[in-house]
């Protein structure tokens, strides 16, 4: 059974159909890539998926069940999780607090005016387990508007698996980023565990191709090609219409 399944999916802004029938499946523990020239509808498909946007028409499935009139939080507690072309993050608190915030979004504790989410034995340790995996502990104490955008993207995608999430979705994740930032942010997804399936929109080539085990191409919010990287790559006519600029 696929984790994510859109069927015949459209989503019309006035008389613009920025996505027009599309149907994808995705199974678990994959890493799809969702690619296309600008105002192909990618980003608008992400949103389809992640309840920010109503599709016009069609349906959206997470582990087999309709969730296509359920709102985004109502998702994220049926394990999607996702970050954003903009980085949303609480610029005036450290680091550590950014990651508290996010580890408390289910739990008990988000309600608690009388005491501190630090008192909250199982929030912290979750909280240091994060931190150490992903060799966070020298920035725990820094406000993030300090931090470089390369970190703050790290940090964007350790907030959104804080809660275990079953399904990532990555919005251009390496967007602005210096060479060693992507290479550190590329390497970050590509540790994922399995147990997390991860749809992500990427506008560096060779980043999509290293990771993806299978890409999307659309266009004109239509989907014109679905495979293997190394077919999609090998596609003349997709090179040439889509990435020619990109590899001259």
């Amino acid at each position: 059974m696929s984790v994510v399944s859109i069927e015949s999916v459209s989503v019309s802004f006035g008389g613009v159909r920025a996505v027009d029938n599309v149907s994808l499946q995705v199974p678990e523990g994959e890493r799809r890539g969702l690619l296309g020239p600008n105002g192909a509808g990618k980003t608008t498909l992400f949103n389809v998926i992640g309840g920010q946007v109503r599709a016009s028409a069609g349906v959206v499935r997470l582990f087999g069940a309709d969730v296509t009139r359920l709102l985004p939080r109502e998702r994220a507690r049926r394990g999607l999780a996702r970050t954003f072309q903009i980085t949303r993050l609480f610029p005036n608190l450290t680091l550590y607090e950014n990651v508290m915030l996010a580890v408390q979004t289910f739990h008990t504790a988000r309600f608690a005016v009388h005491r501190t989410a630090a008192s909250y034995r199982g929030l912290g340790a979750r909280v240091d387990e994060l931190m150490a995996e992903w060799k966070l502990g020298d920035m725990a104490s820094e406000k993030v508007r300090h931090l470089s955008y390369g970190d703050q993207r790290q940090l964007e995608i350790v907030m959104a698996i804080a809660n275990r999430p079953r399904v990532l979705l990555l919005d251009e994740p390496t967007a602005g980023l210096s060479a060693a930032e992507t290479a550190s942010v590329s390497a970050l997804i590509a540790a994922l565990p399995r147990g997390i399936t991860v749809l992500f929109i990427e506008h560096d080539m060779d980043v999509a191709f290293r990771i993806a085990d299978r890409i999307t191409v659309l266009n004109q919010g239509r989907v014109i090609a679905d495979g293997a990287p190394d077919a999609i790559r090998a596609d003349a006519g997709i090179r040439e219409i889509y990435f020619g600029k990109m590899h001259r």
